[in-house]
């Protein structure tokens, strides 16, 4: 798990300049899986606060060339009290869940769209 989380550390210094949250993942009953940016945009209309960017990260590994790590675009729900939570419900398929740890997402920020 340490070599992973150097991995996933070095990775995530190559596609944004913020520090890796850990995020509460709290799905939202209206929500779907693959659709994150409507998610979390439909939701700051009903709910308020604003819509963050970043990266999640999945480990996969390959019979030919072994343990890998990719990113995937994501966006999660800025609350008013400054807290970011993961709104998305993950995908039923479990090779689709982000890497998590203490049940939360772990996520590279990238920018917050501002709503007022």
């Amino acid at each position: 798990m340490e070599q992973l989380e150097s991995a996933i550390s070095a990775f995530a210094g190559t596609i944004s300049k913020e520090d890796l949250e850990l995020v509460d993942h709290r799905p939202d009953s209206n929500a779907s899986a693959t659709n994150c940016m409507a998610n979390v945009l439909s939701f700051v209309r009903t709910n308020g606060g604003n819509i963050a960017y970043g990266w999640t990260f999945n480990h996969r590994t390959s019979i030919e060339f072994g343990d890998y790590i990719f990113s995937t675009h994501h966006a999660v729900w800025h609350n008013p009290h400054g807290l970011f939570v993961d709104i998305t419900p993950f995908h039923e398929d479990t090779k689709h869940h982000p890497i998590t740890k203490n049940e939360k997402v772990l996520l590279a920020l990238w920018s917050m769209l501002i709503f007022s």
